[in-house]
Formats: structure tokens, sequence, C-alpha cells
């Protein structure tokens, strides 16, 4: 529900603003890397959701995996840029 809402916008805020920053030169591959595993997050979040909504909780329990495995990615991705606490949002979600 609202929750939902919440966290998918949130992430596509996050997602929005993070590549309409400048790339450094000597990162751009790192950082294009960090927003598409991001992007990936957000449609598998989506998915998760929708499939809650329906009520089809077996594709909800099918996409966990797929969310911790993005989630991790997304972490490690973001620590190598140089976050620090920010960097373990994703990987809280518990998935």
């Amino acid at each position: 529900g609202e929750t939902a809402q919440q966290v998918t916008a949130i992430n596509r805020r996050m997602l929005r603003d993070l590549t309409a920053l400048q790339r450094p030169v000597e990162r751009k591959a790192e950082i294009e890397e960090f927003l598409r595993i991001g992007a990936r997050l957000g449609d598998e979040l989506d998915g998760f959701f929708a499939a809650l909504r329906a009520g089809d909780l077996a594709a909800a329990q099918e996409r966990t995996s797929e969310l911790s495995r993005l989630g991790r990615l997304f972490d490690a991705s973001a620590t190598d840029l140089g976050a620090t606490t920010c960097a373990e949002g994703a990987s809280e979600l518990g998935l």
C-alpha cells in the first residue's frame, strides 16, 4: 500500500537525482554500473509490490531472492564508490 509507494518513489527519486549528477571520468563505468543495478533493483521492487497487491504470494516470494541479490550488489557497488552507512539500506529490507 502506502509504504510500497513510498519505497518505490524514494528509489526512483534517488536514481533520478544520482543520474543527474556529473560523473567523474575516472569512475564513469563504475557509476554507470551502480545506476544500472539501482534501476534493476527498483524494477524488481515494483514487481514484488505488484505481486503482493495482486495477492500472488508465490510470485512475491519468487522475487525475494533476486531482490536480495540485487540489494547486495547495489550495496557493494555503493561501497566501492565510497559510501558508508547509506550503502546499508538495500540489504536491510530483510529479503
